[in-house]
């Protein structure tokens, strides 16, 4: 994401992008100072481990450029490069909150897991924020869509229009387009090549009360009708007994399974970089601090780390700020907690 200055002369981050060409102005190409860069100018990511050190940054190239925004908006470069990180925190906090808070589910009860190459820059900020107690980072977090893609399940998703109204659910018959709908399906299948006979198809209605313009989903098992006032008063605080219903679709999907696989197989073992366990400046909020540089490859299961430091891989960063701690986990996944909320039960 970009930062720029706006018309009023506020500092703004995104939504343009300098995407993967030109990319940030440390990949040697962008004009445009990036969140990248920001976490770059900071000491948060690090030259000489950024994608393996297959990638060399051209550090050099962003402080003159952090200067010129700096100065369009009266701050010192350093504070410019903490306000885009701030911004950026600030639009991924609402976009938690949108699936979360503004859905009736409470964070503070869950754990916060991220992937992607950045994610685990900004982490432990999204969590502050949130009041979530739990950060967990997966084993090669930078790679973790791709490998999802490769072992998930294969999904065949088909819908048709279909009306029908009644007293309640006894009064709506939906087989007939259950079984057009599901010979559809099979027929998507089989055009790629699979049987369909090795899918599990579930079945879905959008159903409504009578008079209202939206619809709720909800499994065409038991008893729906129930399902749907459940899911209503849910979704809206109330239901309507007795109201007709209108169901207005049938949606299906056929699952395909097709297994995980265990990826730690083709991982080869290989020393610490050089770098572990050496020191570098970083800049938090309240001043630079020294942090330890850390080769996830050289952590083991049950290894406790203390912020600040810097966990570094081959394709993602975790900071791990001052009064954070971790610990690694089985599978080479690492467990991030305020220090003081340490939970050392069954979950490892």
């Amino acid at each position: 994401s970009l930062a720029w200055v706006d018309a009023g002369g506020l500092l703004r981050v995104g939504p343009e992008s300098a995407g993967a060409d030109p990319g940030p102005v440390c990949y040697g190409k962008g004009t445009g100072i990036t969140v990248t860069d920001a976490n770059l100018f900071l000491g948060r990511l690090r030259p000489e481990a950024f994608l393996g050190g297959r990638l060399a940054l051209a550090a050099d190239r962003v402080p003159p450029r952090m200067a010129e925004l700096a100065a369009r908006v009266g701050l010192s470069p350093r504070e410019a490069a903490l306000g885009v990180l701030r911004l950026v925190d600030t639009h991924m906090v609402r976009a938690l909150r949108a699936v979360s808070l503004e859905r009736g589910h409470d964070p503070r009860g869950g754990a916060l897991v991220c992937f992607g190459g950045a994610a685990g820059l900004h982490a432990a900020a999204l969590a502050a924020e949130l009041e979530i107690r739990t950060v967990i980072l997966p084993d090669r977090a930078g790679v973790f869509s791709a490998r999802g893609m490769a072992v998930s399940d294969l999904l065949f998703d088909g819908s048709t229009a279909f009306f029908a109204a009644g007293r309640g659910a006894s009064d709506i018959d939906p087989g007939p387009a259950v079984r057009a709908l599901a010979a559809r399906l099979a027929g998507d299948i089989r055009g790629t090549g699979l049987d369909p006979a090795a899918a599990r198809s579930e079945f879905f209605v959008d159903v409504r009360y009578r008079g209202q313009s939206y619809e709720v989903t909800v499994p065409l098992e038991g008893d729906w009708g129930a399902a749907f006032a459940e899911r209503h008063r849910f979704l809206y605080g109330h239901d309507m007994p007795g109201a007709p219903l209108e169901v207005t679709a049938v949606r299906a999907r056929a699952r395909i399974p097709r297994g995980g696989a265990d990826f730690r197989e083709a991982v080869l073992p290989r020393p610490a970089a050089p770098w572990h366990g050496r020191r570098a400046p970083v800049e938090f909020e309240g001043g630079p601090r020294s942090a330890l540089l850390l080769d996830r490859a050289a952590l083991r299961p049950g290894e406790r780390l203390s912020g600040p430091a810097l966990v570094l891989d081959d394709f993602t960063t975790l900071l791990l700020p001052p009064g954070w701690g971790a610990r690694v986990l089985d599978g080479g996944h690492v467990l991030m907690e305020r220090e003081g909320e340490r939970h050392d039960g069954d979950g490892n």
